[in-house]
């Protein structure tokens, strides 16, 4: 069954490993309103909801598969809905923490930009989050580092063209963003990799202030 079966979709649970990092660390505060992007089916809401966080919302565009209606069929009430993360329903100076974790790399750079992918640029997703945001929010991203070398993910980034993390991070600092945290390159699971662990694919965790400050 592929990543995006039904089935493997509800079995998928627990948390992002990141959050609860970025959590503990003080990057989220229970005051905050947060928008996890990408939000799958939810997982990362729920968790957080259960976890003190009292204003969560999750959008995702349900490119592959009916993400949040599978979300919904798991969690009872749960707050997520669909959506383009370079054109969201959503209103000006709203949150306080954007949460995006793997979803960036469905976008694209200048210097590789393919206008017959149906994939939006970095700089045009970045607009939208500012323009959703308070001044000076946080943004925390856990992404596909360019040094996995897991063969099937090499052809992602190398036939495909799609972004990884430090293209993602190098966008961040052109736009005066102040770097907090970062951590990696890391496993899944967000342990420092080795070679039984990793599988040759690695990513990289990263929390950043927009607008710098």
């Amino acid at each position: 069954m592929g990543y995006y079966d039904e089935e493997k979709i509800k079995q998928r649970t627990s948390p992002d490993a990141s959050i609860p990092y970025y959590l503990t660390r003080g990057y989220i505060d229970p005051k905050d309103s947060v928008l996890d992007i990408g939000c799958g089916n939810g997982r990362n809401v729920t968790w957080l909801l259960r976890n003190g966080i009292k204003k969560v919302l999750g959008i995702d565009k349900n490119l592959k598969a009916d993400m949040t209606g599978i979300g919904k069929e798991i969690y009872e009430d749960l707050p997520i809905i669909e959506g383009d993360m370079a054109r969201t329903p959503l209103l000006d100076d709203e949150f306080d923490v954007i949460l995006l974790n793997s979803v960036l790399h469905f976008s694209q750079i200048p210097e590789r930009y393919d206008p017959d992918k149906p994939l939006p640029l970095l700089s045009y997703v970045l607009d939208e989050m500012e323009r959703i945001t308070i001044p000076r929010a946080r943004i925390i991203v856990s992404e596909y580092s360019n040094q996995s070398t897991h063969p099937d993910f090499r052809r992602y980034i190398d036939e495909l063209g799609c972004i990884t993390a430090e293209d993602i991070k190098d966008e961040f600092e052109r736009r005066g963003y102040k770097r907090l945290d970062i951590k990696g390159p890391v496993s899944y699971g967000g342990t420092v990799p080795d070679d039984t662990n990793s599988e040759g694919i690695l990513f990289l965790w990263f929390a950043y202030r927009m607008g710098g400050g």
